[in-house]
């Protein structure tokens, strides 16, 4: 197990010192992905080895084996980001209409903001059982519980679109979106809810896109963001008071292990394969979720399998599940077309199109989200989220997607400021043709002289 573990870790050490260097971008996919995934599945490994506890649940005798998939996962997503070449071909065709119709966007993102805002705040929240754990502290009404999550999946949609549309600085576009954001965080603290954290960090890779500082400010913000983010865990489990050290606190956040080593004693117990069939399922809820029955969701599976009569979940994870399919093999593929996919759309967004500045700041978001899920959750954020910024755009441009041209090859046109009005400047002219000021043409100054 330690002989793994510390394998992991100097894979870890070596994938990102190689992103850093071809990158360099401390806030690239290579680097942070990476960082995350590890501190999501070896954190409490780690400071069981230091002596501590270990997270609740972990198959003690299946660590070494779970390390040697997280090794080939985090290989495998890896190697596309470093080998695939960016093309820097012309920038062609452009979605650029949100600078146009800047007004139309506004308006748009502020009604549905204030639509969720106004049904969470008016049903939900006032119904709150205050007081009671996690598990139980949604209201007992029918239908609460499917409208807070797919509540908390619309803001994760329309947050990143803030970002891709109008910039880093989401809190300058007006005031009614101020405090739509404000009573989205106020709802998700009432909620115990850490969603709101990952757009700490989106609000950074925004502010390097836009080419503006990482400055000191900025970092202040996310080490609040983070602090809250650990706030909550405290508040929703009680480790500290339960006996536990900061330690076991700081690195006991990840579910991924406790998964992982259920799922492959599973397996060695006799479960079989699905071969694929998870992702079918979960296409087929992204597409179709009341026309057709395929049975529950993974994380409903596991809790169910696992323990029954617990009244919390753990969720699921994204490399158990490529485990379930194919074993080993099915880990090294999934990784490497997630590593591929998101090589593909950072080459695009880099183009200059919104859309898919969009889908790189959301999938940014989606992917480190997805680790402690399943492909449910990839599949259809990505899908809902694409769909809906495509109609966004369209209300706001009255049906239609307008389209630019860049001003000459090679560029990018700016998204996140107003179009400016272009500037025709006469070259000068020269001196020394004469008293009538004619320019002679380049066919007579071809021409030789008369003899």
């Amino acid at each position: 197990m330690v002989l793994n573990l510390w394998l992991y870790v100097l894979t870890y050490v070596g994938i990102v010192s190689l992103g850093y260097l071809r990158h360099h971008d401390i806030l690239h996919p290579i680097v942070v992905t990476p960082t995350i995934y590890i501190y999501w599945t070896a954190g409490s490994v780690l400071a069981y080895a230091m002596g501590q506890n270990i997270y609740g649940g972990v198959r003690i005798e299946y660590i070494g084996s779970a390390m040697t998939v997280f090794t080939v996962a985090l290989i495998c997503f890896a190697i596309p980001l470093l080998f695939l070449r960016p093309q820097r071909s012309r920038c062609h065709r452009v979605i650029c209409s949100p600078v146009a119709r800047r007004g139309q966007l506004v308006r748009t993102l502020n009604v549905l903001m204030t639509s969720l805002n106004l049904l969470a705040f008016a049903f939900v929240i006032p119904a709150l059982n205050y007081g009671a754990p996690k598990y139980s502290l949604l209201p007992d009404f029918a239908n609460a519980s499917f409208f807070h999550y797919n509540y908390l999946l619309a803001f994760l949609i329309l947050v990143p679109a803030l970002f891709a549309l109008f910039g880093p600085s989401i809190w300058r576009i007006s005031l009614l979106t101020t405090t739509n954001l404000g009573f989205y965080l106020a709802y998700c603290i009432l909620t115990q809810e850490r969603d709101f954290v990952l757009f700490g960090l989106t609000y950074l890779v925004a502010r390097r896109l836009a080419g503006q500082p990482i400055r000191a400010r900025a970092l202040a913000v996310g080490i609040v963001v983070v602090a809250m983010f650990f706030g909550i865990s405290e508040y929703r489990s009680n480790f500290l008071g339960m006996g536990r050290t900061y330690l076991e606190v700081l690195a006991g956040q990840g579910s991924n292990l406790h998964i992982m080593t259920t799922v492959l004693s599973w397996i060695e117990g006799g479960l079989e394969y699905t071969n694929g069939m998870t992702y079918v399922h979960s296409v087929i809820r992204t597409v179709a979720p009341l026309a057709v029955d395929v049975g529950t969701p993974l994380a409903i599976w596991f809790h169910d399998e696992y323990a029954p009569s617990a009244l919390g979940g753990w969720g699921f994870a994204i490399d158990a599940e490529a485990y379930m399919n194919w074993g080993m093999p099915g880990v090294i593929g999934v990784f490497l077309v997630l590593g591929s996919a998101l090589a593909f759309i950072i080459e695009r967004q880099r183009r200059g199109s919104v859309f898919w500045r969009y889908i790189y700041l959301h999938g940014y978001v989606i992917m480190l989200y997805a680790i402690r899920a399943d492909s449910l959750m990839l599949i259809k954020a990505m899908t809902y989220g694409a769909i809906s910024f495509m109609l966004i755009l369209l209300v706001a441009g009255g049906g239609r997607i307008h389209r630019q041209w860049p001003a000459r090859r090679g560029d990018i046109p700016e998204l996140w400021e107003p179009p400016r009005r272009p500037v025709v400047t006469t070259p000068p002219r020269p001196r020394g043709y004469g008293a009538d000021r004619s320019f002679p043409s380049e066919r007579s100054l071809a021409r030789p002289p008369a003899p």
